[in-house]
């Protein structure tokens, strides 16, 4: 056996048992998680992220929504990863009345309460629908 050889094996054991590592880590905080009544998912993209939440992603059928809270559902379905800031300069802008930028503000609020839409850390919006497990009905 080579140094090289020796070398990569050594790689792949180092990276096989960090992944079990990892992993088992992952588990032992999932159940601490679970237990306070958090909830817990995945991200439909390649990664696979997981994530943690006050509250599980929903969806709201938007036709029996009122008009404003619609008219976020489509803003954030139409803009994936777009933010707060812009999501109220599109759907009230500085100069529309104060009446619809308190409406759209606090239908954004009950959206990310509901679960409906998600807003992480980072910033972006997603809609809590794109994360439900395929055949999860609307609420």
């Amino acid at each position: 056996m080579t140094d090289r050889q020796a070398l990569a094996a050594i790689r792949r054991a180092w990276d096989h048992e960090q992944l079990i590592h990892v992993a088992s880590l992952f588990f032992a905080v999932r159940a601490g998680l679970k237990a306070r009544k958090l909830s817990i998912f995945r991200n439909r993209d390649q990664r696979r992220d997981e994530f943690v939440s006050f509250r599980a992603p929903t969806s709201i059928d938007p036709s029996v929504a009122v008009p404003e809270l619609r008219e976020v559902l489509d803003w954030v379905a139409a803009n994936p990863n777009g933010d707060k800031a812009s999501l109220l300069a599109a759907l009230a802008p500085a100069d529309a009345p104060a009446e619809r930028q308190e409406a759209v503000r606090t239908q954004l609020a009950f959206a990310i309460d509901r679960g409906a839409v998600l807003e992480f850390a980072s910033g972006p919006l997603v809609l809590g629908a794109s994360l439900l497990p395929s055949g999860q009905q609307s609420r």
